[in-house]
């Protein structure tokens, strides 16, 4: 029997809006990749990632070649894509960004920060894959710009934060720390005493938020939700290496204009 899918969707978006912070739950993936794996350089075979990826795409009443996933490195490129491209070559980028209706925008996390981005005015849409390499070196800024190039106002555009990492669940280093400190002290209430000294608990998701915030945006919404601590639901990068798991699935997130 065919399990639905059921993603996670936020309460600041309009309800006619379709999109999906999806979980684990639902795709035909097993072990390590139970179930609703959707990347295919992770170890998964290759058919069952296709056939998950085509749930989704599915789930939007689409066909997988309107599911659009970017090869993210962690960078802060941000991509306006105006068609769908061979999943075979997918472009280098961290988040994807498009007006047209029908294209699915998505984007592969498992502790790291999902943003969907919504402009209702052009429309436009956007999913962001916020890491804190690509969140430091400017990915939100850079995707926001892009999406206000391409017709969007700060005074419509909203975002919704998926599930990630909390921080009682990542702990850092003091090296880390300062990486963050000596780009802006300020930056030092995103960190707070770990377990032992030199040892740190980084809130990822509330430096995500912040940066949105500078950015004047209409409206900011997260789901609160914990990747690591929950796993029924979510992959955790950070689980899988504490677990000393060799590798781990990827949930996915995404936003579509329709028609």
């Amino acid at each position: 029997m065919t399990t639905p899918l059921k993603p996670l969707q936020s309460t600041s978006f309009p309800s006619n809006l379709d999109h999906g912070f999806f979980t684990r739950q639902g795709g035909n993936g097993t072990g390590l990749f139970n179930t609703l794996n959707v990347g295919l350089s992770k170890g998964d075979h290759r058919e069952t990632v296709i056939t998950n990826r085509e749930k989704i795409a599915y789930y939007f009443q689409s066909p997988l070649t309107s599911l659009c996933f970017a090869k993210q490195v962690h960078g802060s490129h941000a991509l306006f894509i105006d068609e769908p491209y061979d999943l075979n070559t997918p472009p280098t980028a961290d988040a994807l960004i498009t007006n047209v209706p029908g294209l699915i925008m998505g984007v592969q996390t498992a502790d790291c920060v999902p943003v969907l981005l919504y402009d209702p005015t052009v429309p436009l849409v956007a999913a962001l894959h916020g890491g804190w390499k690509g969140v430091l070196s400017g990915i939100i800024e850079n995707t926001v710009a892009l999406m206000l190039k391409r017709g969007a106002k700060r005074k419509t555009l909203m975002a919704s934060i998926g599930p990630s990492i909390a921080q009682n669940s990542y702990e850092v280093d003091e090296i880390f720390q300062q990486t963050f400190r000596e780009k802006n002290h300020d930056w030092s209430k995103f960190f707070k005493q770990g377990t032992q000294k030199g040892k740190h608990f980084f809130d990822l998701e509330g430096f995500v938020k912040q940066k949105l915030q500078e950015e004047s945006l209409k409206s900011i919404h997260s789901l609160n939700q914990d990747t690591y601590t929950n796993d029924t639901l979510f992959f955790s990068c950070r689980r899988a290496f504490h677990n000393e798991e060799p590798t781990f699935g990827n949930q996915a997130s995404c936003i579509v204009i329709r028609s």
